[in-house]
């Protein structure tokens, strides 16, 4: 189920025209963490980007993966995995993961540890 939580992370920046349309937080099962699931567009394309927090550091993603027009890039911010997943250019994809940022007194931000941007 959603649950209504404060966010653990902000975009920086957003493509021209694009705005968020929706926000959620969900338990995983077995209280393995949580993720946070943003919904954001142009009123043409939407891009999701998923943010999951677990206790230790996951593995580093592929940067850009891309099936058919879908594309996907994860980074990884602390202990958070993000990925942006949408039928969009890879620039713009890209533009959004990169423009995650930790909110000040989060645990991510403290750690101050990007594994994809060293």
């Amino acid at each position: 189920a959603a649950q209504s939580m404060n966010p653990s992370w902000v975009l920086s920046q957003l493509p021209p025209g694009f705005k968020i349309m929706a926000r959620e937080t969900r338990v995983l099962p077995d209280n393995r963490g949580t993720v946070e699931h943003l919904v954001i567009s142009d009123g043409i394309s939407a891009i999701s980007v998923f943010s999951s927090q677990q206790g230790a550091p996951p593995p580093p993603p592929r940067p850009m993966s891309q099936i058919g027009a879908m594309r996907a890039y994860g980074r990884i911010i602390g202990t958070t995995r993000v990925t942006v997943v949408g039928e969009a250019p890879e620039a713009t994809i890209r533009m959004i993961g990169d423009g995650v940022k930790p909110i000040a007194g989060s645990a991510d931000a403290a750690s101050g540890v990007d594994a994809t941007h060293p």
